[in-house]
């Protein structure tokens, strides 16, 4: 295409990604005291596993969750996930346990939708959605493209490489 040197990779910062590694190693710190803390300081009396569960046995608990979210985190990052590519054959999603392909030919629509979130401060959530002519959809948002700016510039992208791609079946 000209005037579109491809591939255009969209991905998000990694700022979220280590957000989530220091929230998982300080859950991990936090359940390794609790698990050397034999007397129960750390829960307390008014702890909500403090007549049922030894406190060694929440701090196990609070490690594993930590040790969760540290080796999400870190597949995360080694990973480079989530990644949005448009190439010359079609779109590339790739999500940490998958991977989409929509090919320029296959790709129906490009759907802007918007979410409104009521609870909390009503925050309104723009993202988009691919649709295949084989009914697959496909919704982006969120790391890749996370303000509504940014889902807007990637919705009028992927519209008009579709359109140069397949001129004869103009994509909605």
């Amino acid at each position: 295409m000209a005037g579109d040197p491809l591939p255009i990779v969209f991905k998000g910062t990694s700022r979220l990604k280590l957000i989530l590694l220091a929230f998982g190693i300080a859950l991990i710190g936090i359940g390794i005291m609790m698990i050397f803390d034999q007397d129960g300081g750390l829960v307390g009396p008014a702890g909500p596993f403090r007549q049922q569960t030894h406190p060694s046995a929440v701090g196990w608990m609070v490690c594993g969750t930590g040790l969760a979210f540290t080796v999400l985190a870190l597949v995360y990052l080694a990973r480079d996930c989530p990644r949005l590519e448009l190439n010359d054959e079609g779109i590339l999603y790739s999500r940490c346990l998958g991977t989409t392909r929509i090919a320029w030919g296959e790709l129906d629509r490009a759907e802007l939708r918007r979410h409104t979130e009521t609870r909390g401060i009503g925050a309104e959530i723009d993202y988009l959605m691919l649709v295949a002519t084989d009914g697959r959809e496909v919704v982006i948002s969120g790391p890749v493209a996370p303000t509504n700016a940014q889902v807007a510039q990637l919705h009028e992208t992927i519209t008009r490489l579709a359109a140069g791609f397949c001129p004869t079946r103009p994509v909605r």
